[in-house]
């Protein structure tokens, strides 16, 4: 994990210039800009830059493209991140706050349930098949950036986090030794594994190869309860025998009970 000082106070220095009479002498406001300035920071460390601004809001089921997602699985899998997030669904979300943006805003900053998911170990698996964007980024975005929030609490100021594709860890995992990052990813409190593509393409020798790498590390992670984020780009659900096609450790993750699995688009779906 990169040292994150320097940018901690680029916001603290923002936070402070838009607080006409914040007090430096006053140590409770001085702490508490400390800690959303380096909650800041770490957002924009660990967030690729085009989601670093997303939200709740930006689930709409509407794509960059304009493309319209599927009406009844887009519900579904908002319903069940927010129960990944704050604990309950996003229709309940909605209704107990009356559709008031500032209520909504107000009830996901006091009711986040990422301490549980993390002292749990529970896993995120973001899926779907499609030719263009589907948002599955704009939600692996937005848990971690509940998850970097845990921050303001004193207890979890040490957390470390970190956002990798699949085919950048893999390169990290062989070249383990000349490599300071494989620990990070191995060892962080969070991780997003970006981008994960199908393997059965690959010949048997190669795809061998491959989960013989990644398995050791997923197991690990899993066996530690540390909290994982997969991002597929296929539908996990049409891959019969997962454990051979992506290797044991992804498999032991996607199949969980420990793991909630967000669906994006229709089942053998070609997402044109």
């Amino acid at each position: 994990m990169k040292n994150i000082e320097i940018l901690k106070q680029k916001y603290k220095r923002r936070f402070i210039h838009k607080l006409e009479d914040f007090d430096l002498s006053d140590e409770k406001k001085n702490l508490n800009c400390s800690v959303i300035s380096e909650i800041w920071a770490y957002f924009e460390r660990i967030i690729p830059e085009d989601f670093l601004k997303c939200n709740l809001f930006d689930l709409h089921g509407i794509t960059k493209d304009e493309k319209k997602l599927d009406t009844e699985i887009f519900i579904k899998a908002k319903n069940l991140f927010c129960k990944y997030c704050w604990g309950v669904e996003w229709q309940k979300i909605d209704e107990v706050c009356k559709s008031d943006d500032k209520k909504i805003k107000n009830f996901i900053w006091h009711n986040s349930v990422m301490q549980r998911r993390l002292q749990n170990g529970e896993n995120l698996v973001i899926f779907g098949t499609s030719s263009s964007p589907v948002g599955k980024t704009i939600f692996a975005s937005i848990a971690m950036k509940e998850a970097i929030k845990l921050r303001r609490k004193p207890g979890f100021r040490g957390q470390m986090y970190e956002w990798v594709d699949l085919s950048v860890l893999q390169h990290a995992i062989a070249n383990e030794k000349d490599n300071n990052e494989i620990g990070d990813y191995r060892a962080c409190d969070w991780l997003v594994v970006d981008n994960i593509n199908r393997m059965d393409i690959a010949s048997l020798k190669q795809r061998e190869y491959l989960t013989g790498m990644l398995n050791p590390f997923f197991v690990e992670r899993y066996n530690n309860k540390l909290p994982t984020i997969l991002v597929f780009s296929f539908d996990i659900e049409e891959d019969i025998d997962m454990q051979k096609s992506m290797g044991f450790g992804l498999a032991k993750i996607v199949r969980s009970k420990r793991s909630y699995r967000l669906r994006l688009t229709p089942k053998f779906s070609s997402g044109e």
